[in-house]
């Protein structure tokens, strides 16, 4: 078996270049589409806590020292009103539709 002619060396070479470029950019898409998609995330987090920090108030976590320091009734509220803003926003996973997500549970009863 002889040497590789000319011909099906530069359709090598040329083979080579096409699937290192096409790898290249591939990897620069992925990197450049999975950051938007991370700040898209962020965003949306950021606007949850803001939103729950806004429904709560601004002292609500720090008078809580056991599971009796907020009433059955004021969590209900609490999370009736989230609940109803998160329907209206559309403030949810992204994968189902919001009528049938699931709502936070109430607390449990002792």
């Amino acid at each position: 078996m002889g040497a590789l002619s000319l011909r099906w060396r530069f359709l090598a070479g040329t083979w080579l270049v096409v699937l290192i470029v096409t790898g290249l950019f591939s990897f620069m898409l992925y990197k450049t589409q999975r950051q938007e998609y991370m700040e898209g995330v962020d965003v949306r987090l950021n606007a949850g806590v803001r939103m729950a920090r806004c429904l709560v108030g601004q002292g609500y976590h720090d008078r809580i020292a056991d599971p009796d320091s907020v009433s059955p009734e004021e969590y209900l509220s609490i999370v009736d009103r989230y609940n109803a803003i998160c329907r209206t926003t559309g403030f949810h996973s992204g994968t189902a539709d919001p009528a049938s997500m699931p709502v936070f549970p109430a607390p449990a009863t002792r």
